[in-house]
């Protein structure tokens, strides 16, 4: 029997610290108000979260449209997850810029002239359990993030020559990152590499 669970990242962080597994977080709607709240742990295909203003109330539903981002504030650190659209994988590939119907919830990753969002599939088959990182980027000037690497259970997977096409042509407007990637000397697993590398040579030229 084969399940797929769709995670955020940050649902596999431990809850022990808080009480009833609720999470502080700050929820931000469409218009830019700002709920203070407790959260329960999410799915990166919620249609709606539960949320709590204190230990004391009672759960209030929010419908995922209705919100822009969810910042959750873990003891070490806040984690942000923003409710997106998005290019899939197989679009990005091919060269195309077919949106999906539906859009889901995305950790972000690095903020910058190109973002990284990410999230987490675990797949369980019999006694196996599999577990995919996906990697989206969205550059300033774009609407929505393009789902271009996944790293599955540690290793990288579909090393094509398809893939390095397809990622230097994204990165084509900065000719030297895009001929190391054609070239061959970054993968799919490199991807924070390759995005912080690009943002480094953006911002440079951004303060020039």
């Amino acid at each position: 029997m084969k399940k797929n669970l769709f995670f955020l990242l940050a649902a596999l962080c431990s809850l022990q610290s808080f009480a009833a597994g609720l999470i502080p977080a700050t929820l931000v709607k469409i218009d830019g108000e700002k709920i203070e709240c407790l959260v329960q742990d999410f799915r990166i295909d919620a249609k709606e979260l539960y949320y709590k203003e204190s230990q004391d109330s009672k759960f209030v539903s929010i419908k995922s449209d209705e919100l822009i981002r969810a910042i959750i504030h873990y003891d070490d650190g806040d984690i942000i997850f923003d409710y997106v659209k998005y290019i899939n994988h197989s679009s990005f590939m091919r060269g195309k810029d077919k949106v999906a119907k539906k859009p889901m919830w995305m950790q972000l990753v690095i903020s910058g002239p190109c973002s990284l969002y990410t999230y987490r599939i675990i797949t369980r088959q019999n006694r196996f359990t599999y577990t995919e990182d996906w990697y989206a980027c969205k550059k300033q000037d774009e609407d929505v993030p393009r789902i271009v690497s996944s790293i599955s259970s540690g290793i990288t997977v579909n090393l094509f020559d398809q893939f390095y096409k397809a990622l230097s042509n994204y990165f084509s407007d900065y000719p030297e990152l895009a001929e190391k990637i054609k070239a061959k000397k970054y993968s799919r697993k490199d991807i924070v590499e390759i995005v912080n590398e690009y943002n480094l040579e953006k911002s440079v030229k951004i303060t020039e």
